[in-house]
Formats: C-alpha cells, structure tokens, sequence
C-alpha cells in the first residue's frame, strides 16, 4: 500500500544529471500561447496508444511506470503500433538515477517480454530497446490553455500533491479536493486526454498504476478538475519527444551514386508516407476507399511537419493523390511548415493500390476467409492481386468521385500495374520539375513511395517487396544536374534506425558520412 512515509523521488530531480537534451520550447506556460481552439475532448486511450493499468503498488516504482508508459505512447502516436514497455529494465538500470535521461542513454526501452522482471543489477544486453525519444520538454506553473495544446501532441508526465488518505479513497467521480499541499507526496500520473460531463464540468483523465487495488478510481485511471490547477495539478509536467519516429520495422534501402556524395545538390525530392487513416486504425484494407486521416494520423503529420520546419527545407511544388488521408496529410504538413502557397497538385496516378473485393475489409474477416498466405501473396507478389469488385467499379459510390478525375477503370491491381500506373507521373512530371531545380514534396501511399524509388533505381516491381516504408517519416533524395542522377538519400530522423535490428539488410551503406541538416537534427543515409 502506498504510504506517505516512503520518501519518493521529487519529479523537481527527474533530469538531474545524465539528462537528455532539454528542447528550447521546455519553458513556462507563458511561452505556450493559446491562439487556436481545441477539440472539445480527447481521449489517447481510445485512440490505441495507452497500454493497460499496471499494477504497481510499491511506489517506488511510480517515475519509471510514467515515463515509459509516456514513451509507449509517443513510440504509439509516431508508429501506429502499441507495445508494452519493460519497467523492471529501468528500475535495473536506472535505480540510483530515475531520469528520461538515463533511460535514454540506454537506447530506449525494452519490451516488457524481453525483460519482464527486476533482477537487481542492469543487464544491458538482455534486450533491444524498441522505442527511445529525442528530447525532453519540461515545464512550471502550466495553465488550462496550456496544458490543452501539449495533450494535442502525446500523453504528459504529471506531478499531483493530493491528500494521501482522500487520494488512497478515490473510488470515482471529478476529484476536485482543494486542501493541498507541495508539503504531500507527490504522485506522478500519466495524463492521456479530457473531457467534461453532460453538466458541463470540465476535467483531466490520468492514468495511475495500481492495477485493481481495493477498487481504486475509474478502473485505475482518475478524473480531475480542469481549470483549477486541483492540487498542483500541471504545475510540474514532462513531455519527451521524438521528431519523427522510432521503429523497430524493416525499412527500404535505397540505393544512391557515390560519385557526388560531396555535390551541393541542386534539388531535393521529399517523400512521405500518409499519417494513418480510420481503415488503418480499424484495420481495415483501405486501397481506393476515401477514408479519412485519423486524429491519430493528424498528430503523426503534425509531428513530420515539424520535423521538416526544423530541417529548413524549402518546399517549391507540392504532389498527392486524389484520396483525403494522403490530401489531409499534406495540408497539415504545408500548415505546419507555413508553405500553405506552395502550388499543389492531386495526381490520381498517386493513389494507393487498387485492392478489389479486399477494398474496406477487416484484416481479422479477410484472413479467416482467405488465410494469412493467401492475402500476403495478394499484396507481395509483383504479378498477383486480390480478386476483383464484383460489381464495376465505376458504379461504386465510394469511387464515383474519383472516377470523374481519372481515366482508371480496373477492379484490381498487380505491383506490376501499380508500376505502369506510376511510371509516366515519374517521368513526365516529377523528374521535370527535380531538373527546374525545384524541391518537391510529395506525399502519398506506401506502395506508391515503393513504386516511385524502384522507378528511380530501374528496380524491378518485386525489389523489397517485404520492406515497409515507415509512417511518416521524410524520405530525403538529393539531386544533381551535373551527373543527371539521384546521388544521396536518408529519412529525416534522429532515432529510426538506432535501434532498428531485425532487417537483413545493410541500412548505410559505405561511402557516406552522415549528413546534418541546417537545424540540429541528424539525418540517417541510406
């Protein structure tokens, strides 16, 4: 049972010493201006990135169960994909120094499979941290406003000083209790969205750690007071951060001409992959369907914006497709970098792989009807497709819209066709504007990135067909006109192949030294 009489860390110490780098946006509320409206709620649990309540009594445990679950979720946000992180990995390692810190001086953290359970000294090579972080923001005294447009991005690390005995009863409601102390215990709670009730009450949702302990709180989260700074509530608050992404799966090598690998280039194309749309999520096959970008999605496509504002690239000419996750992304990203007048263009030759009956089908249906192989053959082999629509396709309401904008007419699509379909886009149009020295920034499906870098390197339609183009994540080529040729390429990320191990394939090949942006953040060549 948690007790006042255990002197717990103070979340005042959490960076001291072995820190991770302190972001310049890690100040007072009153650097977080509130100029834009907010939703009316947000929940990161339903959105699929809060793991389930621990059960942690001991609260000694409390700092390393916040911040790895805060690192589950940005890890979750930033790639689509949820795991449990390794507390006892932590509590090993990071016993003398409970920081965001240490746990990032050891790559990250491990998946609670890999290392389930505390074994009283640090074994580093017990496992493979999945997921890290690049930065820490910090920040004093936040208000209502504040607090709002920080939860817009991830979960938070807050501290909470409530009244022990009325904080150990809490069995439901808004916890609005007034007599509090900084002279209490602190708690550290992982805050993970908002809400207010049909009475109009406002309130915070935070997550605690003590599993089904004698009832606690709303299944082990809590709600309280919005707008009253309830017990110190958002006074002391830590968010880590990542500029793009942090993932363990395969990613596509690209090949480059080392010849000019000191060569300014004289025009850049930028590839990025759509944020996830609702099909994803739901885990439904999207292919033509005009599915929308998930809140999920948006936050992804926030974060790349940010990413590519900070690498001060110039952006002359934008690309999409005619389908609205990949529209929603590039707009959010033009907002982002503020190039909103930058010329765009909706390609129907962009959209992503004409997928046939599998079209808006869930994942879990599709492989017990089809089998797991079957749908993999589907969509790997370059000369197999799904079966096709039924019914034409040209009478399909969900089509009929793009239908009008394009001369596309099949009920399916091979990789093969995929690569004829691409094919006069590259070639005609956006080799065209690379040689008029202007940047291009083009953000599209995966199989369509996939498509274009084969066409770059005269790959043929089955090269990597095994590899995944990573959410998000700008893929960065350099141009040259004096050798006519693409001779540099790397994603924009500080942390996606630093702990990248189970691809079979060499990710930096030699002949390239690591190429840094005009902001401070590394770039990885491929």
């Amino acid at each position: 049972m948690p007790s006042l009489l255990f002197i717990v860390f103070c979340i005042g110490i959490i960076f001291e010493g072995n820190n991770a780098q302190l972001s310049s946006a890690a100040k007072l509320s009153q650097s977080v201006p509130g100029l834009i409206t907010y939703p009316d709620s947000l929940d990161w649990q339903t959105n699929g990135v809060v793991t389930p309540v621990q059960d942690y009594l001991d609260i000694s445990y409390m700092n390393a169960v916040v911040m790895v679950e805060t690192i589950e979720s940005l890890h979750a946000i930033a790639t689509g994909t949820l795991q449990r992180g390794s507390i006892a990995r932590v509590m090993d390692c990071c016993a003398t120094n409970m920081t965001y810190g240490c746990i990032k001086s050891f790559g990250g953290i491990c998946t609670y499979d890999d290392y389930p359970n505390v074994l009283g000294k640090c074994q580093t090579s017990a496992c493979q941290p999945f997921a890290s972080f690049d930065t820490v923001d910090e920040y004093y005294g936040l208000n209502d406003t504040a607090l709002l447009q920080l939860t817009q991005k991830s979960t938070l690390f807050v501290g909470f000083y409530p009244p022990e005995q009325i904080f150990l009863r809490y069995k439901g409601g808004i916890f609005q209790e007034t007599n509090c102390s900084k002279a209490n215990t602190m708690y550290a709670l992982q805050l993970v969205g908002y809400d207010n009730t049909q009475k109009g009450d406002l309130y915070w949702t935070a997550k605690n750690h003590w599993g089904e302990w004698k009832d606690w709180g709303e299944s082990g989260y809590i709600r309280i007071l919005r707008g009253a700074n309830i017990c110190g509530f958002g006074s002391l608050v830590y968010q880590p951060v990542v500029s793009a992404i942090t993932t363990t799966a395969k990613s596509m090598p690209i090949t480059t001409n080392s010849n000019a690998n000191n060569h300014p280039p004289d025009s850049v194309l930028i590839l990025v992959r759509h944020g996830t749309s609702d099909d994803e999520f739901n885990k439904r096959f999207s292919g033509w369907n005009d599915c929308d970008l998930s809140l999920l999605g948006q936050q992804q496509m926030s974060q790349t914006g940010r990413v590519l504002r900070q690498a001060n690239l110039s952006i002359d000419i934008c690309f999409t497709s005619l389908l609205k996750r990949a529209s929603k992304s590039l707009f959010i990203i033009q907002e982002e970098i503020d190039h909103l007048w930058a010329p765009t263009y909706n390609i129907w030759r962009l959209n992503d792989r004409m997928l046939g009956n599998l079209t808006s089908f869930h994942q879990d249906r599709a492989e017990s009807l089809f089998g797991q192989h079957q749908i993999r053959q589907w969509l790997t082999q370059p000369n197999l497709a799904p079966p096709p629509f039924s019914s034409p396709r040209t009478k399909d309401p969900r089509f009929a819209h793009l239908h009008r904008y394009s001369s596309f007419s099949s009920s399916t699509e091979t990789l093969i066709d995929v690569h004829k379909r691409v094919q006069p886009f590259v070639y005609d149009q956006l080799l065209n504007h690379l040689h008029r020295r202007e940047n291009v920034l083009l953000v599209t499906h995966a199989d369509i990135i996939k498509t274009i870098i084969r066409l770059i390197h005269s790959h043929t339609p089955d090269y990597c067909h095994d590899h995944e183009i990573p959410i998000s994540t700008p893929i960065i080529f350099q141009f040259s006109l004096d050798i006519n040729s693409f001779y540099n390429a790397y994603y924009l990320s500080t942390t996606l192949f630093e702990n990248n191990t189970d691809h079979p394939y060499q990710l930096f090949p030699t002949g390239f030294e690591r190429i840094k942006t005009a902001s401070q953040y590394s770039t990885h060549s491929l």
